[in-house]
Formats: structure tokens, sequence, C-alpha cells
């Protein structure tokens, strides 16, 4: 392969990390449950060290919010926020929460 070729490859595949997101939402389910052993750990890990007495949550890069509402229910989170600046991870989100739809970095 020559290295023009090469290049265009690399341009092709270089999405910004929102419109990449955007693109997997209607998958989105299918990944995160073939991918579920790892986030549930951490999950496990998160509830287990919240601190006594917490009433809220932050959640950065939340997706569709899915492990937030989890963490939130198992720790008594009484209120929770999402930070995700994915249009269409926004639209999959269910449940109580406050969503702020912006970048972590413009906050």
């Amino acid at each position: 392969m020559n290295t023009a070729n090469k290049t265009s490859n690399k341009q092709r595949l270089h999405l910004d990390p929102v419109a990449a997101y955007d693109l997997l939402t209607s998958q989105f389910p299918a990944i995160a449950n073939r991918r579920k052993r790892y986030p549930d750990a951490v999950d496990n890990l998160i509830v287990h060290r919240i601190p006594h007495g917490s009433k809220n949550l932050l959640d950065v890069g939340s997706g569709d919010g899915g492990r937030a509402r989890k963490i939130s229910s198992i720790g008594k989170i009484e209120f929770t926020v999402l930070l995700e600046p994915s249009s269409g991870m926004i639209g999959r989100a269910t449940g109580p929460a406050t969503i702020w739809a912006t970048r972590a970095e413009d906050c």
C-alpha cells in the first residue's frame, strides 16, 4: 500500500468522539451488553466507595445514563447529573436525572 492510501485511511478513521457516539447510538445497547463484565466491575468498585450519606452523583461522559442510574439506585443517591454531549446518547437516556448537554472540556 502506498503512503497516500495510508494517509487517506487514517483521515477517514478520525472522528470527533461525540460524532462517533452519535453514529453508534442505535448499536450502543448491544455493544454495552457484550462488554458488560468490565463496566459492571468498575460500577461495583464505585458503589462500594460512595461516602455514607452522599446524595449527589455527577457522571461525566455518561452515555445513555444507564450506569449512573444503576449506581444512583444502589448507592441511594437522590440527585444525578449526566454530563453528555452526544445528542444520540441523550436521546436514549431514561429515568430521573438532570442532563447537561455539553463537553467536559467546555465546563
